[in-house]
C-alpha cells in the first residue's frame, strides 16, 4: 500500500533499530520524527513508498539505522 503525506501525518509510530537489530528509539509522532531525522515527511513518505523491505534507512549523526514505521 502506498503512503500519501496525509495518511503518514495521521496515527503513526516509528521505531529506530540499529544494525543489531537493538531498539534505539521509540518515536510517537511524526512531528518528533522530524526533529530526530531532519527530514521532510514528503522525502520520508517517498522513501517508504520506494522500499522493497517493512523499514528504510536512515543516517543520523552519522551512524546508520532502520527505521520502520507503524499504525496505531
Amino acid at each position: 500500500m502506498k503512503l500519501t503525506s496525509k495518511d503518514f501525518r495521521l496515527n503513526r509510530f516509528f521505531v529506530l533499530y540499529d544494525n543489531n537489530d537493538n531498539i534505539v528509539l521509540f518515536i510517537d509522532s511524526t512531528k518528533e520524527l522530524i526533529n530526530v531525522y531532519k527530514n521532510k515527511v514528503k522525502e520520508i513518505v517517498r522513501k517508504f513508498n520506494n522500499s522493497n523491505d517493512n523499514y528504510i534507512t536512515v543516517i543520523i549523526d552519522g551512524t546508520t539505522y532502520k527505521l520502520y514505521t507503524f499504525t496505531d
